[in-house]
């Protein structure tokens, strides 16, 4: 089903031929995926999208949480792109600081929060 909905998606290839062509490759950030699941009803952990580290202040989910960096690398949290913070003072300091991290380097646009 998740197949079908990805081909659906990408409108690169009609359904009825993607028995005939090779597949179809999609560089999906984690959020993406995670409203992907959400839509055909996988069941995934509560999560927020970040644009900056002010949105933090509006989150609405609760601590702790983990801050995750949006960037199509693999490997994020051994260079430093995921990080697990208990309250708001620590998540917007942990925010500023993944946005300003080159991941191989690409910065993310986008982090995002998770329970």
């Amino acid at each position: 089903v998740l197949a079908k909905v990805l081909r659906h998606r990408s409108r690169r290839t009609r359904l009825e031929d993607s028995f005939t062509q090779p597949p179809v490759m999609m560089d999906l950030l984690e959020y993406q995926a995670k409203d992907l699941f959400q839509e055909i009803g996988i069941p995934v952990l509560a999560s927020q999208r970040i644009e900056r580290p002010s949105d933090i202040k509006s989150l609405r989910i609760p601590y702790p949480i983990a801050l995750k960096s949006q960037v199509h690398i693999g490997g994020r949290g051994r260079l430093g792109g995921v990080r697990f913070v208990s309250n708001t003072i620590d998540a917007i300091a942990a925010a500023h600081a993944i946005f300003n991290l080159a991941i191989v380097g690409e910065y993310p646009k986008f982090l995002l929060a998770e329970e």
